[in-house]
């Protein structure tokens, strides 16, 4: 892998436009009780920067059971992710662990690490629709081996997903063939990866307070570092704020439902660039719907992967 080696390089202004233009003119988401849900292979030692979760992600492929729509599509992620975090929940045993569930015995939220729910879409190449293949749980770094088997166990006994309107979807095993099925496409491997960025939108933990609209930018940017030191991450050497994804195939901002908060306003959210000083692995997913697939990023190595 010469991704390492690689100069740094950051979209330029004119790529966000095409980009932009391109998406405007339409060129564009019997199981036992536990099984393993990959192929094992060689652990590799990294030695980049890395974040609060396993890179081993826990993927599952997503077929439609019963429903009127032939797939789902990224700005369906929400949905998704939030019935699959409630499902989990239901079959994991009781009392249903902290790392798990987010919330602490008492129901307030957890601060300590806990599992993520990522949407796996096919995006990031010439003819990509933006379909949501499957999904992958995070689990946090540090888990015992009884804490990654309880996880672990309670996703086997989840068989399908209801998402309402959407229909009931089947859980399989995933297709490691399928590019963006593997786990190394969304985290990068052992090298790491320089420029990362996002398949769904950053939600803001706040809003900005600037007038002008460099001084928001700004302001977004750094909360935006902030987030990635909350993930593990160093400070990016470059934040580009972008209506439009740098993966082909995602949609645009605009067309992602707002997260809201416990008070029922809405948060704002993004797509971002991130570039690092040096190579980092993921998975990185940033902003207040972190756990909930939303900041989900994923890595660009260049114009010439367009």
């Amino acid at each position: 892998d010469t991704n390492a080696e690689k100069p740094l390089r950051v979209p330029s202004e004119g790529l966000l436009s095409r980009l932009e233009s391109d998406y405007k003119a339409g060129q564009r988401p019997t199981i036992g009780f536990w099984q393993g849900y990959s192929r094992q292979r060689p652990e590799s030692r990294s030695t980049v920067p890395e974040t609060t979760w396993d890179p081993r992600l826990v993927v599952r492929s997503l077929v439609a059971a019963s429903s009127r729509h032939p797939r789902l599509d990224l700005v369906a992620a929400s949905r998704l992710t939030q019935a699959l975090h409630e499902s989990i929940i239901c079959r994991s045993e009781e009392p249903v662990p902290e790392f798990i569930s987010g919330h602490r015995p008492d129901g307030s939220p957890s601060e300590m690490p806990h599992i993520a729910h990522l949407p796996l879409a096919f995006v990031g190449s010439q003819h990509a629709t933006g379909q949501v293949m499957g999904i992958a749980m995070a689990l946090p770094r540090g888990l015992s081996r009884s804490q990654r088997f309880q996880a672990l166990a309670a996703l086997g006994r989840l068989r399908e997903l209801r998402l309402g309107s959407l229909g009931e979807w089947h859980l399989q095993d995933a297709d490691a063939s399928k590019v963006n099925l593997r786990d190394v496409t969304w985290t990068a491997d052992s090298h790491g990866a320089r420029v990362w960025g996002s398949v769904t939108p950053v939600a803001f933990d706040r809003h900005a307070k600037a007038k002008d609209r460099a001084g928001r930018e700004d302001e977004l940017a750094e909360m935006i570092r902030l987030c990635c030191e909350r993930i593990g991450l160093p400070n990016p050497a470059q934040v580009t704020i972008t209506p439009v994804s740098v993966h082909l195939g995602v949609p645009s901002a605009y067309e992602f439902p707002r997260l809201k908060r416990k008070d029922g306003t809405q948060r704002r959210h993004a797509h971002v660039i991130l570039a690092f000083e040096e190579p980092v692995r993921g998975p990185v997913a940033l902003g207040a719907g972190r756990y909930r697939g939303y900041g989900f990023c994923r890595p660009h190595y260049g114009e010439e992967a367009l």
